[in-house]
């Protein structure tokens, strides 16, 4: 995430204005924002970015300035599951203020964004000072959640659109031979390839090493449709530390992309 140039003392009064003029924040004392915006930051995030991924430390809280994110969760052998969208004034991430250690769910920038990210323990700090601020987190959240009830069961239903890729990779073939083809698209549950070879057939097992950009990702997998040179592989029987594999590579190829 490219971190914005402010002129000198600029900064942080930018940030103490953004938290003064939120619904959650405003209203803090003025030496609490300062506090609280000496750990913040700014950040853009270009749509189809990760935020952060599912297993990662929850270290941090994020107040969306401008722009829309998902939230999502993909497990391996099921759908990836929109589970919200978080808008211009709501916080991202705030689980991690009461009972969430690692993140359960993934967040992904839909349009291009603006974010102020707030670090978890310096935010705990003035919790603990402003026991209130407490308490309208959790009922801005709990009130966000019955407004969106509705969508969130509407959204549950819906399979996210992958992000889709055009990223050249080879296939290291359990014969020994590599073959060119190109990633289409991405997730932990499976991979869609274009130029694979003419032998695969929809139903059959294939095994074999995606490598992409000098990363190898072990791949024992069935193919669940095939179109032309084009296939849909679905996981199975993955190795400990796939999930998070799939992410950091996704994360690689959005940005080279």
């Amino acid at each position: 995430m490219r971190q914005p140039t402010w002129p000198a003392g600029a900064h942080q009064l930018v940030l103490d204005t953004i938290l003064a003029e939120s619904e959650t924040f405003g209203g803090l004392p003025p030496e609490r924002l300062r506090s609280l915006a000496a750990h913040c930051a700014e950040v853009p995030v270009e749509a189809g970015r990760l935020v952060f991924a599912h297993g990662e430390p929850a270290d941090a809280v994020y107040l969306v300035v401008d722009g829309t994110v998902t939230v999502f969760r993909d497990k391996v052998g099921k759908a990836m599951q929109l589970l919200a969208r978080i808008g211009h004034g709501e916080l991202l991430g705030e689980l991690c203020l009461f009972d969430e250690t690692t993140r359960t769910a993934s967040a992904r920038a839909a349009t291009d964004c603006r974010l102020l990210r707030l670090a978890r323990e310096p935010l705990l700090e003035v919790l603990r000072a402003e026991p209130q601020l407490a308490v309208r987190i959790q009922n801005t959240a709990a009130r966000r959640r019955s407004l969106n009830s509705a969508a969130a069961l509407e959204l549950g239903q819906q399979s996210e659109v992958r992000i889709r890729l055009r990223a050249p990779v080879r296939l290291r073939l359990e014969d020994g031979r590599v073959v060119g083809a190109e990633l289409a698209n991405l997730s932990v549950g499976g991979v869609s390839l274009e130029g694979v070879p003419d032998d695969w057939a929809a139903g059959t097992t294939v095994r074999f090493e995606l490598v992409v950009d000098g990363e190898s990702l072990p791949v024992d997998g069935r193919i669940a449709w095939r179109h032309d040179h084009s296939v849909g592989i679905a996981f199975q029987n993955q190795a400990r530390g796939h999930e998070r594999f799939v992410y950091r590579l996704l994360r690689k190829l959005a940005e080279n992309g």
